[in-house]
């Protein structure tokens, strides 16, 4: 979530109303600012779920639109700054940044002055095949730092800690720490630890991630694979699905806290709230369609009250023998146990400040509140209409309600089960049409 908002931003004094405008800018490299676009071709999709599927996932935020006098510029190939933001009923305006985006595609349109731009955030990185530079055996950990080096992008939960090693490890990456005369801490890998300097040795740290310390004993099964396809298995080592921050740097998420509430709203067109997805109490490793390869674990009390939810993970590149997917299983059974949302849709509204993975409320008519997760939003500048955001699974049924300003009531559907979760890697491919035309052909479920 980005917090550097007011609550009038949020919400709450009343700026989900009529009195507000969706709003849109770019900046170019060379720092000019760009606030003219054809009516309603400015969107951005920002999405970690596809096919009701997030473990594993490693989809990239998207931006479009389409700019007057688009001749004048040079943008193909460049990186813009995005930002999106509102006008208010009293004339003022408030944004918020969506980070770097990288032009794939900048056409002009036929018989007009517009050029049409498609742009993905720093994820578009990870497109080139990999070469790998780590040295075996390995940590996970040090890895994935590796790895993420070679693309040019920032590991968001990198930190370094003070190693707690009395001895050394010859397979773990150490680093010196110094301080530079602005107060920053630069760390160093030391090439050639040494015994007696075992104190004073930091190792890398990557938040509360699962198998930071799995045992890479060779070279997994990576060549000739391109990065967001390697990163597909690395974010499913982690029980997590990847994306790229607002600051343009790379995380590994699930569910991030908030204490964000969505509230009946007259700019809530649509709701469709479906079946609770989960708890998950089923967490199953296999290799392809290979019989007894399989590591299963399982929450025999949550079964008996939920039924079977189960997570599979199918065809890691990490996990490539039995043993491998033992070493591995119980942390990530331990960081899925539990997972759980409501499957819903709003269509009319969005949440600016909000990030794919944010856990948010949402309101029922009889002023209680479902728990879910922003999965997948879409913002359209400025057709407030048309922006939508949702926490797809793969539940089966559905309902829409339609809303009034009166709030009509909003039934409930109940019961769910979930067989299975897997990721899916993104790329851009199609040519330019209308931005509904786009979506309406799943030009964003880049497979």
């Amino acid at each position: 979530m980005y917090k550097n908002v007011s609550e009038k931003f949020k919400g709450t004094e009343g700026v989900l109303n009529r009195g507000r405008i969706n709003k849109g800018y770019i900046v170019t490299p060379d720092n000019q600012t760009i606030t003219k676009f054809v009516q309603n071709q400015f969107l951005i999709q920002n999405k970690c779920c596809y096919d009701g599927k997030i473990i594993g996932n490693v989809i990239a935020k998207n931006f479009e639109c389409q700019i007057y006098s688009g001749k004048q510029y040079d943008l193909a190939n460049k990186e813009i700054d995005v930002y999106t933001g509102l006008k208010y009923y009293d004339g003022t305006e408030e944004y918020v940044p969506w980070g770097k985006f990288i032009i794939d595609t900048y056409e002009n349109v036929e018989s007009s002055d517009y050029v049409s731009i498609k742009a993905m955030d720093y994820m578009i990185k990870f497109n080139p095949e990999y070469v790998d530079v780590n040295q075996y055996p390995c940590y996970f950990k040090d890895w994935v730092v590796n790895f993420v080096n070679y693309f040019d992008v920032e590991l968001a939960q990198l930190t370094y800690e003070l190693t707690e090693d009395i001895e050394l490890d010859i397979y773990k990456k150490y680093y010196t720490r110094t301080q530079t005369e602005e107060g920053n801490y630069v760390y160093e890998l030391v090439e050639s630890p040494e015994e007696e300097d075992i104190g004073t040795y930091y190792e890398v740290s990557l938040g509360n991630l699962p198998n930071q310390n799995f045992y890479v004993e060779e070279t997994p099964e990576i060549a000739n694979h391109t990065g967001r396809e390697i990163l597909k298995s690395v974010a499913e080592m982690f029980g997590s699905f990847a994306t790229i921050g607002r600051d343009n740097k790379l995380y590994f998420k699930l569910k991030e806290e908030t204490d964000v509430k969505i509230e009946k709203s007259p700019t809530i067109h649509v709701l469709t709230k479906n079946e609770v997805y989960g708890p998950i109490n089923v967490v199953v490793l296999k290799l392809g369609q290979v019989e007894g390869e399989n590591i299963t674990k399982r929450d025999e009390e949550s079964i008996a009250t939920n039924g079977e939810n189960v997570i599979q993970i199918e065809d890691n590149m990490f996990l490539n023998s039995q043993e491998k997917r033992e070493a591995a299983i119980d942390e990530l059974f331990d960081r899925l146990k539990g997972y759980s949302y409501t499957d819903f849709t709003v269509e009319g509204n969005s949440l600016m400040y909000l990030d794919v993975g944010d856990a948010i409320k949402v309101s029922n008519t009889d002023d209680t509140y479902f728990d879910s997760i922003l999965l997948n939003q879409t913002i359209y500048v400025p057709n407030t209409s048309k922006s939508n955001m949702s926490a797809p699974s793969e539940s089966k049924a559905e309902e829409k309600y339609q809303f009034t300003e009166e709030q009509k009531q909003i039934n409930l559907y109940t019961e769910l089960r979930v067989n299975k979760v897997e990721g899916e890697i993104t790329a851009t491919t199609q040519k330019t049409q209308t931005i509904e035309d786009d979506l309406n052909n799943n030009y964003y479920d880049k497979t």
